[in-house]
């Protein structure tokens, strides 16, 4: 053979060696990038002393787990549209404390909203009816119970609800909603504010409980993260949602410790605000968007020194109230009197 002839084989088995893998490789390399652009979202959103969650799938599925105390409406609302949610395809009432579904109430209806979850445990407040009469009000909302072994996949995120069963617990927080989210290797385990006895059943239930990332119970408290459902969840990192300088001492010391003493990494939205997970299926990365920031509206000279309620929590606050200028011009309704404000059906705000 010539030189000329083996000059002409080499160079064109080099740009076959060059050509060929960019080919076969570049379906799999667009996969890893669109995965890398579009991975999976977990924002556990700072409402104060109180749970918000919002998943966001890489197929564009939104899920919205609890949504802290009705008041922190004008915050959460516009938290989910500049996160680019137009639609809740998913909402879950994990139970009926009003710290959890309180805020759902005004998202049912700023978003359109596909299914809502909730444990099926009734508790006597009227904002519970009220939440409960807001989804019957909305025929396009489908209403189911959570029970545990149901699945929900979205695209390459599944949902496995593991707690309640039919037979729901004596106390509410012991009815939460607990549901494992898994994405790849990647999974978080959302739990309300489930107490021993709901972590008691499920470990008796054989579902793999094992996580990346564990949602701590009831912000902390010492009656929830058993050592034993510690040590079978066993996970990564851990997220505290809890209200700062909150009257209930949360977290409990004696929680964080058990914790640390597993190595588990700690987040906190009384100290570090939102924490937002990225995740594409095989590690994760954290982030930090910033603390709930509450718009204050400027109120009219000629309303100044008037009570200030607001129509869609049916609370009211004295006129030197710091949330008084909080509630959104929309939503106020002036009153001379603190009786004039009660009479229309209005409670004075203990906040």
């Amino acid at each position: 053979m010539s030189r000329n002839s083996i000059n002409g084989v080499f160079w064109k088995f080099l740009v076959l060696a060059l050509v060929l893998p960019a080919v076969f490789s570049f379906p799999a390399l667009a996969g890893e990038e669109a995965e890398r652009e579009n991975p999976l979202r977990v924002h556990f959103i700072d409402v104060g002393q109180g749970d918000c969650s919002l998943i966001q799938c890489p197929d564009g599925t939104n899920i919205l787990i609890d949504g802290g105390r009705i008041w922190t409406y004008p915050f959460l609302i516009e938290y989910l549209r500049n996160a680019g949610v137009e639609k809740i395809d998913l909402m879950v009432a994990t139970h009926p404390h009003s710290d959890h579904y309180g805020g759902l109430i005004p998202v049912l209806k700023a978003f359109p909203v596909g299914t809502v979850l909730d444990p099926g445990k009734d508790h006597p407040t009227d904002l519970y009816h009220r939440f409960l009469e807001t989804i019957k009000s909305l025929p396009e909302v489908e209403f189911k119970l959570a029970r545990a072994g149901q699945r929900y996949s979205f695209g390459g995120a599944e949902i496995l609800i593991v707690h309640p069963s039919a037979r729901l617990p004596a106390h509410p927080n012991d009815a939460s909603i607990v549901l494992k989210l898994t994405h790849g290797d990647v999974s978080f385990l959302f739990t309300g504010d489930a107490e021993r006895v709901a972590e008691m059943e499920m470990m008796s239930r054989g579902f793999n409980l094992r996580s990346t990332v564990l949602k701590v119970g009831h912000h902390g408290s010492r009656t929830s993260t058993g050592t034993a459902f510690l040590s079978r969840v066993s996970p990564r990192a851990a997220v505290i949602p809890v209200g700062e300088n909150n009257r209930y001492g949360h977290p409990h010391p004696e929680v964080v410790r058990r914790l640390r003493l597993r190595g588990v990494e700690i987040f906190r939205t009384d100290l570090q605000g939102t924490v937002l997970f990225f995740s594409d299926g095989r590690d994760y990365r954290v982030e930090f968007p910033g603390k709930a920031v509450y718009p204050e509206y400027e109120i009219p000279e000629e309303k100044a020194g008037r009570i200030v309620a607001n129509r869609v929590t049916l609370l009211y606050y004295e006129p030197r109230s710091p949330y008084a200028v909080q509630v959104p011009p929309a939503d106020r309704v002036f009153f001379d009197t603190a009786v004039g404000a009660e009479t229309a059906g209005f409670t004075r705000s203990g906040w």
